[in-house]
């Protein structure tokens, strides 16, 4: 058996990240009924499922990260960073954020207005420690972004982590 080199091994890694990313990934979402998943990360207090999100050359969070999924009622999927500007993202996810024109927090709300979701999972869990991702300081600063029209909204995304 031939022991593949390191960036063959990246290479497939990240093709079949891609694979998760655009087939599974709606599929789970519609089974745990959540509309949006957020993922938040803090640079040196990476999400535990963060490594599983991001392509194998990714190794940690620039300052503040936000992964977003987002399914919508007729099936449309997106995958978006709302981290600042990672080429090696791109060919995963969607740049949602430009950090000259915009704060994160801005350009949540207008994710959010413009997807308008029912439910919006976080990670947060009293069961599962790889789903209990979200620090007390990132969720104070979630919730206040996310104010009195979505907050009421966010449920544990511990069924999909």
């Amino acid at each position: 058996m031939e022991i593949k080199s390191v960036k063959e091994q990246y290479r497939i890694f990240d093709e079949l990240l891609k694979k998760r990313i655009d087939t599974l990934m709606p599929k789970l979402m519609k089974e745990t009924g959540i509309d949006l998943w957020l993922v938040l990360d803090r640079e040196y207090n990476e999400d535990p499922v963060f490594s599983t999100l991001v392509p194998k050359l990714v190794k940690n969070v620039s300052r503040q990260g936000l992964l977003a999924f987002s399914l919508m009622p007729d099936g449309t999927f997106e995958a978006l960073s709302l981290s600042r500007p990672n080429p090696r993202l791109w060919d995963h996810y969607i740049q949602a954020y430009n950090p000259k024109e915009e704060t994160q927090c801005e350009a949540l709300r207008n994710l959010l207005e413009q997807k308008n979701p029912s439910t919006i999972g976080i990670n947060i869990s009293e069961e599962c420690p790889m789903c209990d991702g979200l620090s007390k300081t990132m969720y104070d600063e979630l919730m206040d972004c996310l104010g009195e029209a979505y907050a009421p909204r966010t449920i544990s995304a511990e069924k999909l982590c």
